[in-house]
């Protein structure tokens, strides 16, 4: 939490400055997938304590900041919309989403 915290902070200043959102989502969603791949497979076949603190950090590092990043670059797309509608659409389909994801990992 306090690795994705101060993550969080320094792409929020970094894209602050550059505005270049569309590079760090890229960034983050490709990292995002590459960790989620490897997790399983340091927590279950290495077994290896620190090695599995160091995944939960980058985790950590790579998946918080993602989701204020997603709504704040929604709310520059999507311009004229309001800020509330657009944040509430995309929590809303990430609900659905999550639903249909757990629906399906049951069989």
């Amino acid at each position: 939490m306090v690795c994705g915290i101060l993550s969080a902070t320094l792409i929020g200043l970094y894209i602050e400055k550059t505005l270049k959102y569309r590079r760090v989502f890229r960034v983050l969603c490709l990292l995002g997938l590459l960790e989620s791949a490897a997790f399983p497979i340091i927590v279950g076949a290495l077994n290896n304590f620190p090695l599995v603190l160091l995944a939960c950090a980058i985790m950590g590092i790579v998946l918080i900041p993602f989701m204020p990043l997603s709504f704040d670059y929604g709310c520059d797309v999507l311009y004229p919309a309001g800020e509330a509608q657009i944040t509430g659409c995309l929590m809303t389909s990430g609900n659905f989403l999550g639903v249909i994801l757990v629906v399906f990992s049951l069989f």
